[in-house]
C-alpha cells in the first residue's frame, strides 16, 4: 500500500517475520499428534488450536470439528468442552494449555 500511495518513492521493507507460534505445529506433526492420540486409545477428542496457528492446522481443526481460540476467548471454550466430558486436544501453545487446565 505504502508503494501505491507514494508510486515515485524507493520503499524498503524489513524481512517478513512469521510468529514463532505458528512455526510451532505443522500439518503433518497434527496428524502424527492425532495418529497416535488413536494409538493410546483416544478415539474422540476436540482439537483446539491458538489463532496464530498455520492455515493448514486451523484447516485440519476444523475437519476434526475442533475450534480456533484467542487468548481471550480459550477459557470460555475450555470450560465449554468440559462441561461436554469433551477430551481436549489443546495446541500449540503448552503455557496457555496448561494454564487453562488448572483453572
Amino acid at each position: 500500500s505504502v508503494k501505491a500511495l507514494a508510486f515515485d518513492k524507493q520503499v524498503i521493507m524489513p524481512k517478513l517475520s512469521c510468529c514463532s507460534m505458528a512455526r510451532m505445529i505443522d500439518s503433518h506433526y497434527y496428524d502424527r499428534s492425532v495418529h497416535l492420540l488413536k494409538e493410546c486409545g483416544v478415539k474422540e477428542f476436540y482439537p483446539i488450536t491458538y489463532i496464530n496457528s498455520n492455515a493448514e492446522v486451523k484447516a485440519k481443526v476444523a475437519k476434526d470439528d475442533g475450534v480456533v481460540c484467542t487468548s481471550r476467548n480459550a477459557s470460555k471454550i475450555f470450560n465449554h468442552a468440559l462441561k461436554q466430558n469433551k477430551k481436549i486436544f489443546f495446541l500449540p501453545d503448552k503455557c496457555l494449555g496448561e494454564n487453562l487446565a488448572l483453572e
